[in-house]
C-alpha cells in the first residue's frame, strides 16, 4: 500500500516530535527540580469560525525539567462537528447537514511554570479517527466524506495551578489553538486534575 504524501508528511513530523521528545528528557534527566505529573484533561474547546463546541478528553503528562521548565503532552480525543449548508437552485431550499469528526490529538509543548500563571506554546498532531452523519434530514444522503488523516495545529495556553493536597494537581487552562492549513482556530476553557509521581 503506498503512503499519500501526506501521511509521509505525518509520520516525518511524528517522528520528529518523538525524537525531540526523548532527546529533550535524557538532555535534562539530571536536571534539579525534575518532577513528573500524570492525569486527565477534560477539553472544552469552541469553534472561533462557527461557535460551535468540541468536547473532548484524555491523558496528560508535565514533566519538568528545571524549576520553571518542562514539557506537557499528552493523549486526547475530540469529537468536533461540522456544519455544511447546501442550496440547491430551482427549489430554493437550503439544506444543513452536520458531520461528527472523531480526532486524536497529540501535543508537545514547551511549559513554563510560576506560581501566579503557567504558559505553554507549541505544536499539537491531530489524526482522523473517522466520521459520523449527524443529519436527520431524508432529503440528503451523504455517501461519502473525506478528511485528511493528520493535520497540524499550534497552540498556546495559560492556566493556574491549585495544590488539592501534597501529592494533587487541579489546572484550569485558558488556550488557544491554530491550524494553518485549514485556516480556523479554536479557544478553550479545559480543566486538568493529576497526581504529582515524583
Amino acid at each position: 500500500m503506498k503512503l499519500s504524501e501526506l501521511d509521509t508528511f505525518a509520520l516525518m513530523i511524528k517522528k520528529i516530535m518523538l525524537s525531540c521528545f526523548l532527546s529533550t528528557i535524557l538532555l535534562f534527566s539530571y536536571g534539579q527540580n525534575k518532577s513528573l505529573s500524570v492525569g486527565i484533561k477534560l477539553l472544552n474547546e469552541l469553534n472561533v469560525d462557527g461557535g460551535t463546541l468540541y468536547p473532548g478528553g484524555g491523558g496528560q503528562v508535565v514533566y519538568r525539567m528545571t524549576k520553571h521548565s518542562g514539557l506537557e503532552s499528552g493523549l486526547y480525543y475530540s469529537n468536533q462537528t461540522m456544519t455544511f449548508y447546501f442550496f440547491i437552485s430551482g427549489v430554493s431550499t437550503t439544506y444543513n447537514v452536520e458531520i461528527v469528526e472523531r480526532w486524536l490529538m497529540l501535543p508537545l509543548l514547551y511549559r513554563f511554570d510560576s506560581r501566579i500563571l503557567n504558559f505553554t506554546v507549541g505544536p499539537q498532531i491531530d489524526y482522523f479517527l473517522g466520521w459520523k452523519n449527524k443529519n436527520s434530514n431524508p432529503s440528503v444522503l451523504i455517501n461519502n466524506y473525506s478528511r485528511t488523516s493528520a493535520r497540524l495545529g499550534f497552540s498556546s495556553s495559560l492556566s493556574k495551578t491549585i495544590k488539592l493536597s501534597s501529592k494533587w494537581l487541579l489546572e484550569p487552562e485558558s488556550r488557544l489553538l491554530f491550524y494553518p492549513s485549514e485556516e480556523h482556530g479554536t479557544v478553550g476553557v479545559n480543566i486538568a486534575l493529576r497526581k504529582i509521581l515524583f
